[in-house]
């Protein structure tokens, strides 16, 4: 079940992405191309971002594994399904984050200068350092991801986890690589407002998550606060 949220959380933050991303994704030097080309571009390009989310997966995870050998993975849980879910209700605590951290990217030159060298590049191999690069921009739906990620207990699972975040986000980016603008105004401003109702399902299931797992759960007795408490002290 996690590993399912984790590509319809990235089927969902892609809405966002096209939004974001859009333009640098839009801009990929493939207008002259011909078909064989450009889709491996694309697959290079879409490649690129996934491996920044996999290499963000596994910072991630060591923080993770840490929280599992100290007997905190439900505690962990409990609150990123509570942080989670006050994101979804209150959007401009993410987009506050999100515009901070971009601007501390764009203000580096060396970001800024090598983007525009790799846009200026004919080599196929520029496109996948232009997705590993766009994976870098900070996005508050990677945040998300990379929380919900700290939850799991192996060390691959991380890894795993990101990855198929990153595919998740492929078809919408790929369509908005294809067409652009209009794809934008179609698909993305309509359907934009799924993302803070699955962001908040996403919240929910991290927070019963430790219900789901230990079957003497005080939240299957209806005890909430002692759900809670479980949670949190030590065992």
């Amino acid at each position: 079940m996690i590993y399912v949220s984790a590509l319809l959380l990235g089927l969902a933050s892609s809405f966002h992405c096209v939004l974001m991303c859009g333009p640098i994704a839009m801009a990929l030097p493939l207008g002259k191309s011909s078909k064989s080309r450009k889709a491996f571009g694309i697959a290079l390009y879409s490649a690129g971002r996934i491996v920044t989310y996999i290499l963000l997966g596994v910072i991630a995870g060591i923080l993770g594994i840490g929280a599992t050998l100290y007997g905190i993975q439900d505690a962990v849980s409990l609150i990123m399904g509570i942080v989670i879910m006050l994101f979804a209700i209150f959007p401009f605590i993410l987009r506050y984050f999100e515009k901070n951290s971009s601007r501390l990217i764009w203000k580096s030159k060396y970001f800024s200068k090598t983007l525009g060298s790799l846009f200026k590049s004919n080599r196929l191999e520029a496109l996948f350092y232009l997705g590993f690069l766009n994976g870098l921009i900070p996005c508050g739906l990677v945040y998300v991801a990379i929380a919900s990620s700290l939850v799991l207990g192996e060390f691959y699972e991380f890894a795993l986890y990101m990855f198929l975040f990153g595919l998740g986000t492929v078809p919408l980016m790929v369509l908005a690589i294809l067409f652009g603008v209009e794809m934008k105004k179609r698909i993305v401003g309509k359907y934009r407002l799924v993302i803070p109702v699955f962001v908040f399902l996403l919240g929910v299931f991290l927070f019963i998550r430790p219900a789901l797992i230990h079957q003497d759960s005080e939240l299957r007795k209806g005890n909430f606060v002692g759900y809670v408490k479980g949670c949190i002290l030590p065992h």
